[in-house]
């Protein structure tokens, strides 16, 4: 079998078996460990209550004017989030004096207004490095990789160069970055900085998720806002960085391995007939890890995979 019908089959058989028995596997994000889990304002730090809970995603936050009082600019591009701010002042007359209630109480009146805000990482020093964060992220040094792990992850990062550069995709890597994701509207992948994941592992299969994302435009394939074909587009991306990762050598993390069933289970769960939109995903990653794996350098037809989807020896 080649490596894609491989993970492929354990992929199925995984799910399979998670399903009879009824176990639930639990993904957890694999960077942005000491993120804000609520909105702040970057210069004053105070969370954002209320509505604008709702309104955005948590993260570190800066108005367009503070943003040029620490010397830096917006990225080009970067969206623009709105919050959302109640107060209340006197209420005054036609001549401008302030009304008075019948006990000579002054009358109030609440007024809405709002203004916009940027993310941290959508501010650039003039370095060209997003705003460091004011938290305190947790980095990871990896020193401890394999020499296995240096020659993988040094011809992954070059497919993964070769294949942008041809798609004319554009990387943002973000230092202490609390999203990772593929804009087609701008053809762009954002990526938290290696040092903010856990494992080179799981580095390079967040890269490689990302990456399968990106070849719905050179393959047409179908997107969608719906749960269903989002689903399904998740589903394809998940199992492509699967194989691409596979197909490149970078060893397997145990510790780690099970967060793609994890991924894979919660994502499957919005689909009618999981089995067979899962076979079906995978044709589609197929495709799709064929075309990236086709901007590495030329290597053998037959390669050994000494251990099976859990690290077990087959």
């Amino acid at each position: 079998m080649t490596v894609n019908e491989i993970v492929t089959n354990q992929i199925i058989h995984k799910l399979d078996e998670a399903e009879k028995t009824g176990k639930v596997y639990y993904w957890v994000k694999p960077f942005a460990q000491g993120a804000p889990k609520v909105p702040l304002s970057y210069d004053k730090s105070y969370e954002y209550s209320g509505v604008n809970r709702l309104l955005l995603e948590p993260d570190e936050y800066l108005t367009k004017n503070k943003a040029n009082e620490l010397n830096c600019h917006i990225r080009k591009g970067a969206k623009a989030n709105m919050v959302v701010f109640f107060n209340v002042v006197p209420k005054k007359d036609s001549n401008g004096e302030v009304v008075l209630d019948k006990n000579g109480d002054v009358v109030m009146r609440g007024f809405l207004k709002y203004y916009q805000v940027y993310s941290r990482s959508d501010c650039l020093e003039k370095s060209g490095q997003n705003l460091p964060s004011k938290l305190n992220f947790k980095r990871y040094s990896h020193a401890e990789q394999t020499e296995q792990m240096r020659q993988a992850l040094v011809a992954f990062n070059s497919m993964i160069e070769k294949y942008c550069q041809a798609n004319k995709i554009k990387v943002e890597v973000i230092k202490d970055g609390t999203v990772a994701y593929f804009s087609p509207n701008h053809n762009t992948i954002r990526i938290p900085d290696i040092d903010n994941f856990r494992s080179i592992y799981e580095y390079a299969h967040t890269v490689a998720h990302e990456i399968t994302h990106s070849t719905m435009i050179p393959l047409n394939r179908q997107g969608g806002t719906s749960k269903e074909l989002y689903s399904k587009e998740e589903l394809c991306a998940e199992i492509g960085a699967e194989m691409i990762i596979q197909n490149c050598g970078i060893p397997d993390d145990r510790q780690y391995k099970n967060n793609t069933i994890a991924y894979l289970q919660g994502w499957s769960s919005y689909l009618r007939n999981k089995k067979q939109e899962i076979v079906y995903a995978a044709a589609k990653a197929q495709e799709a890890s064929e075309l990236v794996m086709s901007y590495a350098k030329e290597r053998e037809r037959n390669i050994d995979i000494s251990h099976d989807f859990d690290g077990e020896e087959r």
